[in-house]
């Protein structure tokens, strides 16, 4: 089966950011999660920067903030603004989440030796960032 990959980013739900503000602080956590993988074999990020631009797919996610500082503390690159215009300093905004195949899915209850790039059922449940 052919892979259908995609870059997952978390957006916070739980505070209110303006649609200028927001494609910032989703650039920002991308930069963070390509930068973080250097050095890093990541066979699913190395093929999706080989995708051809107009049919690479980046998913923005609503999230709760809970959620989101959940995976900070397990290492997924974060951004937090710096409080300069219109949130609160520290905020933290969106996570990214890494880059998935789609058609890969993930019961929460296998190891994660089992299946590899897994999408966890949590995160097949959150709804598309409006």
């Amino acid at each position: 089966m052919k892979k259908d990959l995609a870059l997952y980013i978390l957006v916070n739900k739980d505070i209110e950011i303006s649609k200028g503000k927001l494609p910032s602080q989703i650039g920002h956590a991308i930069f963070r999660y390509i930068t973080s993988q250097k050095g890093k074999e990541d066979k699913n990020l190395e093929e999706y920067l080989n995708i051809d631009d107009n049919k690479r797919r980046i998913i923005a996610l609503s999230c709760p903030s809970s959620r989101l500082e959940s995976l900070e503390q397990k290492g997924y690159p974060v951004q937090r603004d710096l409080g300069l215009t219109e949130l609160s300093p520290n905020t933290l905004t969106t996570v990214c989440y890494g880059v998935l195949d789609r058609n890969v899915y993930r019961d929460d209850r296998l190891n994660s030796s089992e299946v590899t790039c897994e999408i966890p059922k949590w995160l097949k449940r959150l709804r598309l960032y409006q």
